[in-house]
């Protein structure tokens, strides 16, 4: 039970890392956004074996799921891309690059994964690839898209 908490915790967090900071690297605006994403993931030897066969071909599936990317949301990450602390975060951005219409970051969690991030934002839309790596040896490469469908509801 705890190595599939891990390889999900992992990818989730891979995702909403990626989210929200391309979102205000860039000035994608606030919205509801629909993201799909496709993720590979790689686990010691040891998590593998606990896990039923089909857990991690589940894993892998492709995920879409709808976010609300908030002016709050662009503001917070906007202080943490800036280098400010912000007392809610638990990772630290240790790099960031913002060139046009790409952004990179390298994000350190203390007892979570490093996570590094490469993509670009047009518009209403934004993609990238992501690699994330946990304490425990886990591995996960995501590739990231997403739209916004519109506002966000009320």
């Amino acid at each position: 039970m705890k190595s599939r908490r891990l390889a999900r915790t992992a990818a989730l967090a891979a995702g909403g890392i990626s989210t929200l900071l391309m979102a205000q690297a860039l000035q994608l605006r606030p919205g509801n956004y629909e993201i799909v994403v496709l993720t590979q993931v790689q686990l010691p030897p040891d998590i593998a074996a606990s896990l039923p066969p089909a857990a991690l071909a589940r894993m892998q599936q492709p995920q879409t799921h709808q976010q609300c990317i908030t002016d709050s949301d662009l503001a917070r990450i906007s202080r943490q891309m800036a280098g400010q602390k912000d007392p809610d975060m638990r990772c630290q951005m240790t790099e960031h690059s913002v060139t046009g219409n790409h952004v990179s970051f390298t994000e350190q969690c203390p007892s979570g994964p490093t996570t590094k991030f490469d993509g670009t934002v047009d518009g209403d839309a934004f993609q990238g690839t992501l690699h994330a790596t946990t304490q425990q040896g886990a591995t996960v490469d995501a590739t990231i898209k997403a739209h916004r469908l519109g506002n966000c509801s009320a």
